[in-house]
């Protein structure tokens, strides 16, 4: 994964602190539309990029910080 993929599908709604798709990956994903959908037994939003779930808030940070975080780091 990298940050170019994420700025590539992603838009960050700041007033929202969501994740927005940027482009239509299928029939079920509109532009505009909020990306993911909630993990209930986490409590996290996660997205589906390429086949891997990735937390909501981590693709937000990574997106804003313009670099992909480390597994240890915590947001």
């Amino acid at each position: 994964m990298t940050i170019d993929r994420l700025n590539e599908l992603f838009v960050v709604d700041f007033l929202a602190g969501t994740l927005r798709w940027r482009v239509s990956t299928s029939n079920r994903v509109k532009v505009g539309d909020r990306a993911g959908s909630l993990d209930v037994s986490t409590g996290y939003r996660r997205v589906s990029v390429d086949g891997k779930l990735l937390s909501e808030h981590r693709v937000i940070v990574s997106m804003i910080e313009g670099r992909m975080l480390d597994d240890d780091e915590q947001v």
